[in-house]
């Protein structure tokens, strides 16, 4: 990576919970007329407040703040990463979404989830990321984008924190963080690696970060999608399929 002598941040405020906030997000950086060689994805939200996203389109919270919403926004950026290619997409996905995830394809936005368990919420919205992840970096193949997933290992970073404390799981991952996990440092490493290692230049639809057994080790690790679901090209490509339709029945705009 360059070492970069001279940088400039432009903080910008969005919502990845409201499609609205997105869409303004969107309409604001465009009007920067900037380049966009890299789009990081690591909004996440686990065993968080029930019901719907912050302008009332979408009815699980989790589900829009992991899934929908990073579609949507990379959706809407989707041409300037084209324009400014090189460039690259990073997901941050999950070992439980990996390990637990399931794709309910008879409610996939989420209906049943609000009132469910929401740890399976947090497992669903993660697995269909990984899944729309594989699936765009076919759809991206000769534009010079390229698209990656990350998971970032055990690390102490605020999701947990976060969390409800009238779930018992949230309670127990808490503590565990508290005590086994490593700090966001390492977690932030699979993401800077996908980002930025000449390396990995035209090898969209990646998995980096630790092994499933090794947790906190191995933060560059560069493989493929660990199981289920994320393995199934179709699944993936009916998903995404399924996705654009939902996605420009609720935005009042469509999705062109």
């Amino acid at each position: 990576m360059p070492h970069v002598t001279e940088t400039r941040v432009h903080p910008m405020f969005v919502d990845m919970t409201s499609f609205t906030s997105i869409t303004k997000f969107v309409t604001d950086f465009s009007a920067l007329s900037l380049p966009l060689h890299g789009l990081v994805n690591a909004a996440g939200e686990a065993m968080g407040p029930a019901g719907r996203g912050a302008d009332g389109k979408m009815p699980s919270h989790t589900l829009v703040t992991n899934y929908y919403g990073p579609f949507y926004l990379t959706h809407l950026l989707l041409q300037h990463l084209t324009t400014s290619a090189p460039a690259r997409i990073v997901n941050f996905c999950s070992a439980l979404g990996e390990f637990m995830g399931k794709v309910d394809w008879n409610d996939l936005r989420g209906e049943k989830l609000v009132d469910s368990d929401p740890l399976a919420a947090y497992n669903a919205s993660k697995r269909m990321l990984s899944m729309m992840t594989k699936e765009m970096a076919v759809r991206c193949k000769g534009t010079g984008v390229d698209v990656f997933a990350v998971h970032p290992g055990f690390a102490a970073t605020n999701l947990w924190h976060k969390s409800l404390r009238c779930y018992p799981a949230a309670r127990a991952f808490n503590v565990a963080e508290e005590w086994f996990a490593q700090h966001p440092f390492y977690g932030a490493l699979p993401a800077l690696y996908a980002l930025s290692e000449p390396h990995l230049q035209g090898r969209s639809g990646l998995y980096i970060g630790p092994p499933e057994m090794f947790p906190l080790m191995f933060h560059t690790r560069v493989g493929d999608y660990w199981r289920g679901e994320s393995r199934d090209e179709a699944a993936c490509t009916r998903l995404y399929d399924l996705t654009v339709q939902i996605v420009a029945h609720t935005v009042s705009d469509g999705l062109q």
